[in-house]
């Protein structure tokens, strides 16, 4: 689990600096092991004789199991300057990218992440052992071997939840300035080969809730509402924004145009300000 962030607060940025990085936010995470939650024991309540005018409940109980291979749960630059510039030499000059021209977020063989931007964010992850959840012995139970006599029970506000995540991660850039000539990467990568499993309950142990009155029930009131039960398997989740703000935007990177898809070798995405978002499976996904 990571949280990456960095903040650039200046007058001018860039404006003297000439062609190049200023900024970069990078997030590398592999799991190669088993990730695993594995968690069991319900509420139970078990009644040996009559209930005569008497309030039993079982409610606002939870019970969960949560495994993730890979979290970033903030990988964010943020500048925020009077002007924001790519050098005097203007950005035909010599920029990373081919011919110059920079702005430009792609992946490549081997799943390789690139950016030629001044400012850029990257996030890389990746999975490639089975993820899991298990949740046993789940059942919120009232059991009651007597009689319900003028008496109430209830079930409710129960929660059960088994989650599994390969890959989670939450990137952001943020620029702000009243001038703005200069060109921003966001890339994020996720990508998965192992099995991602939930699993609450089987045939032989049941989940959910119940209330049983096992003998009579007589002027009694008995309920079940409002519990969940809740498996949720997910190989790749990205949250990404990039937010940019300037009384004055200039052409910064050289592109003609916005672009986005194949390139060459490569998939990227090319303008001033790029953000790209790849996700890749690598086996069924359950």
């Amino acid at each position: 689990q990571s949280a990456n962030a960095a903040t650039l607060d200046g007058v001018d940025i860039g404006a003297e600096y000439g062609f190049g990085a200023i900024a970069n936010v990078t997030n590398v995470q592999r799991a190669k092991a088993a990730v695993s939650a594995e968690t069991s024991g319900a509420t139970k309540v078990w009644l040996a004789n009559d209930s005569v005018e008497a309030r039993v409940a079982a409610d606002r109980n939870a019970i969960q199991a949560v495994a993730t291979a890979n979290l970033a749960s903030g990988n964010q630059l943020e500048v925020h300057a009077t002007s924001i510039g790519n050098g005097n030499n203007g950005w035909g000059g010599g920029g990373e990218g081919p011919g110059g021209v920079i702005g430009t977020a792609g992946l490549g063989h081997g799943n390789a992440l690139t950016v030629t931007a001044p400012l850029s964010v990257q996030n890389a992850q990746t999975f490639r052992a089975p993820v899991s959840a298990v949740v046993q012995d789940s059942m919120t139970r009232i059991t009651d071997w007597g009689a319900f006599v003028n008496s109430s029970g209830w079930v409710s506000g129960n929660s059960v939840k088994a989650a599994a995540t390969g890959n989670s991660g939450t990137s952001g850039l943020t620029l702000d300035a009243v001038s703005l000539a200069t060109a921003a990467d966001l890339n994020s990568g996720q990508f998965g080969d192992g099995d991602v499993l939930v699993k609450i309950g089987s045939r032989s142990d049941r989940t959910g809730a119940s209330i049983a009155g096992l003998s009579d029930v007589v002027g009694s009131s008995l309920s079940v509402a409002d519990n969940t039960v809740q498996g949720l398997a997910t190989a790749n989740i990205a949250a990404n924004a990039m937010k940019v703000a300037a009384t004055q935007l200039t052409n910064g990177s050289g592109h003609d145009d916005a672009t986005a898809g194949p390139d060459g070798s490569s998939v990227a995405a090319a303008a001033d300000y790029a953000l790209a978002n790849h996700q890749l499976l690598g086996s069924d996904r359950t």
